[in-house]
């Protein structure tokens, strides 16, 4: 295998990796809104505060490859630097601001 398929292989899987990350973290929230009754607040604070370092470690796995995706538009840092870092930074605000709203509601900061 050379440089260049070992490269490809690479990018591959944390595409793969970051679609998976992705889609835990979504499924996590969605979960967590569909069963708040049963869960109760902190169970439901966990999931939440886990969902959102999932988004974050998907956004530094995008970091790390080159290419971001944004409501179905890909972005690549060589080719379009603007819309990459924007797509980096929406991604990892997103990731942010859903852990630290889990980890104040954990901590009793505010109630939602």
């Amino acid at each position: 295998m050379n440089s260049e398929e070992q490269r490809e292989s690479i990018d591959s899987g944390y595409a793969s990796m970051s679609i998976f990350v992705w889609c835990v973290a979504v499924g996590a929230i969605l979960f967590a809104q569909s069963r708040a009754h049963r869960l109760g607040g902190v169970d439901t604070d966990w999931i939440f505060l886990g969902a959102g370092v999932l988004i974050m470690v998907a956004t530094l796995l995008d970091i790390r490859r080159g290419t971001s995706t944004l409501s179905l538009s890909t972005f690549k840092r060589s080719d379009d630097s603007v819309g990459f870092w924007t797509s980096v930074s929406i991604s990892g605000l997103l990731g942010v601001v859903v852990a630290f709203g889990a980890l104040g509601d954990l901590c009793g900061l505010w109630q939602f």
